[in-house]
């Protein structure tokens, strides 16, 4: 508690010493007539000891100087004509006298500086509504956006200065997107008149010529049915589900996926048989048929499961019990902790699944094959775990020199018999590996295809 008091005591005596020197300081400037940089100095004696009597006394000196400096700079600069200079002249002498209040020193501006800037403030706001009417006209839409944000600095509801402001963002954007629209970059056009109607909802066409950018730039692609050349049934239907599941989450509003279902419907009825590479004749009838551009197809070219254990291991530790010893006197007896070697058994198993994929984006158009990949890929699953038939947490590590107690080295060795000992099933080793090689073959489809 002392200790705490002369703590507290010494940090007071600093803080008063260092309010002194700051005192001092501003003395000195305010002898040599620097006032603004001398009332800085009070400030800063008021920061460290609020209590200051002789640094409120100052500041209320000093402080009447410096806002009349700042208010007689308002009319210099409004007397030349300078209306953007006079106005933030006199929010610079608002400003400091707010920060007088806050140290005590209460200060009032005039009631004539007051009305003076509010003429001010209007006709610097009215030059600036001209100017930015202008630069409309002229194309300058960036300068016409910075004048009206100026505007609403001082007025937010400023005759119909957030209106124009919005249109000197938009008018560029627009015009930029029709642009666009024009040369086919649908993309960018539709981004940029969503960036239009972000800020004015109906502003000219732009909804509609977005949705024009969008039916126009759509590319729609199915899905063929998936090859398996690999000894494991089925998993071409499980990694195409995986692709088509995760091209049609896909947040992308020109990538169209055909519905599977609709898809294997429509193909059965017309008694076409599609997996692979296609002909031009039947590939142009597939596009027509679901307005799609591009199809992709897939193989499985090989698949391995492979679970390995090597032998057990038989490893030696040490396990404490008490013993009785005779007293040195012989007078009773007394218990001592000793040691004695056990045994564990130490396992080591792996479990590896491979999968060699092809997939490949197919023209509808001419049958070309427009994107070619080869995804080769394992998913591993390790456990190594020991197990003993007493209790394993009483065990200790042995070492060379005898039993060791070191704490690291014994949770290192206690931690063995809590791990997991059952490795991870292959269905769950081939649903993890089928949704990376969806991942990787929907990433280079939708890069192609964008």
């Amino acid at each position: 508690m002392l200790k705490y008091l002369s703590l507290l005591l010494t940090i007071l005596i600093i803080s008063c010493s260092g309010s002194k020197n700051m005192l001092k300081k501003g003395a000195v400037l305010e002898h040599n007539k620097q006032y603004v940089e001398a009332s800085n100095f009070y400030f800063e004696a008021l920061n460290r000891k609020n209590s200051n009597v002789d640094a409120t006394i100052a500041l209320n000196r000093v402080g009447k100087v410096v806002l009349n400096q700042y208010l007689n700079e308002f009319y210099k600069e409004d007397a030349m004509g300078n209306t953007k200079n006079a106005v933030y002249a006199y929010l610079k002498a608002s400003d400091y006298q707010k920060k007088l209040n806050e140290y005590k020193v209460y200060e009032k501006i005039p009631d004539r500086y007051i009305e003076k800037y509010n003429s001010v403030k209007g006709t610097y706001l009215q030059n600036l509504y001209e100017d930015g009417e202008n630069l409309l006209e002229e194309l300058s839409y960036k300068n016409a956006e910075n004048s009206f944000i100026e505007i609403l600095k001082f007025d937010s509801e400023y005759k119909d200065a957030k209106k124009l402001k919005d249109i000197a963002y938009v008018e560029p954007i627009f015009i930029e997107a029709k642009q666009q629209l024009e040369s086919e970059s649908y993309r960018d056009a539709y981004n940029n008149f969503i960036l239009v109607l972000k800020r004015i909802h109906n502003y000219k066409d732009a909804m509609a010529s977005k949705a024009q950018a969008l039916e126009l730039g759509r590319h729609t692609f199915l899905i063929f049915t998936f090859e398996n050349a690999s000894n494991k049934q089925n998993i071409e239907t499980k990694i195409s589900n995986y692709i088509s599941n995760e091209l049609s989450n896909l947040n992308d509003p020109f990538l169209s996926l055909v519905d599977r279902s609709n898809f294997e419907k429509i193909m059965n009825e017309q008694e076409f048989a599609v997996s692979g590479f296609v002909d031009e004749s039947t590939a142009a009838e597939i596009g027509k048929l679901f307005g799609a551009q591009t199809a992709i197809s897939g193989k499985v070219i090989s698949y391995s499961h492979k679970v390995s254990q090597s032998k057990p291991q038989k490893k030696n530790a040490a396990e404490p019990f008490t013993a009785k010893k005779k007293k040195e006197d012989g007078e009773g007896y007394i218990t001592e902790t000793k040691y004695k070697k056990v045994n564990y058994i130490s396992y080591a198993k792996s479990a590896d699944v491979h999968v060699e994929f092809q997939y490949k984006v197919i023209s509808l158009q001419t049958s070309e094959v427009l994107l070619s990949d080869i995804i080769e890929i394992s998913s591993k699953d390790n456990v190594f775990y020991s197990v003993y038939s007493g209790d394993s947490k009483k065990l200790y590590p042995l070492s060379d020199t005898g039993v060791d107690k070191n704490n690291s080295s014994i949770n290192k060795l206690r931690s063995q018999f809590t791990k997991r000992q059952k490795l991870k099933s292959e269905q769950e080793l081939s649903n993890d590996l089928f949704k990376s090689i969806s991942v990787k073959a929907a990433e280079k489809i939708t890069q192609y295809l964008q």
